[in-house]
């Protein structure tokens, strides 16, 4: 916008231009790392995955873990096929962070194995899964602010707990299946895929 004002007595006098520079600013929101009811952090990213979201997995009223989805952000995707979308994705880390203090290794390993079970055709791959996850438990301390990682790609699933490497699980699909443990339909927590909603859907 350009304003000039000039003396009426004196045509000699220099105008005086004011010049006014608006600029547009552009505010990006970030993904909050913070899962606000139990008050768990979760890193920005793992393993060059990015932090998409973050939820908490309910038992009554009981809040048994945090979690928190990593994968390559999506573009703006109607609500309609985002779901889809995240699990069409070449590879996904849930990270889960337990929140209840009598949660034990092979309580989490019977509770995952069982909801993998409606999702995955081969009863053998989730048996084989949930040994993973009860002997890589048994190994380190499981309790109130354990973590258990599971890196996703479509055919396989690979579990850490605790910073330490429990073994990995292949199969047509499987890690597409376990990741509809929280993303698909029938989904266990509601706050998560709500909070990828408002981050990522249009």
């Amino acid at each position: 916008i350009l304003l000039s004002s000039s003396s009426s007595s004196s045509s000699s006098r220099p105008m005086l231009y004011v010049i006014i520079l608006l600029c547009a600013i552009t505010i990006i929101g970030a993904v909050s790392n913070v899962e606000k009811s139990t008050g768990v952090k979760f890193p920005d990213n793992i393993n060059g995955l990015d932090l998409l979201g973050v939820g908490v997995r309910k038992k009554g009223p009981l809040k048994v873990y945090a979690l928190g989805l990593y994968s390559t952000p999506p573009p703006p995707t109607p609500l309609k096929s985002l779901f889809q979308t995240l699990l069409s994705s070449p590879k996904s880390t849930l990270l889960l962070s337990l929140t209840f203090s009598s949660v034990t290794g092979p309580k989490m390993a019977s509770a995952l194995s069982s909801s993998l079970s409606t999702r995955y055709p081969s009863p053998s791959k989730v048996t084989e899964l949930s040994g993973v996850i009860t002997t890589g438990a048994s190994t380190s301390k499981i309790g109130k602010g354990a973590l258990f990682q599971f890196d996703c790609s479509a055919d396989s699933v690979s579990v850490t707990i605790n910073g330490k490497e429990a073994g990995e699980v292949n199969g047509k699909g499987i890690g597409t299946a376990f990741c509809g443990i929280y993303l698909d339909e029938k989904g266990v927590s509601k706050g998560l895929k709500e909070d990828l909603k408002e981050n990522w859907g249009e």
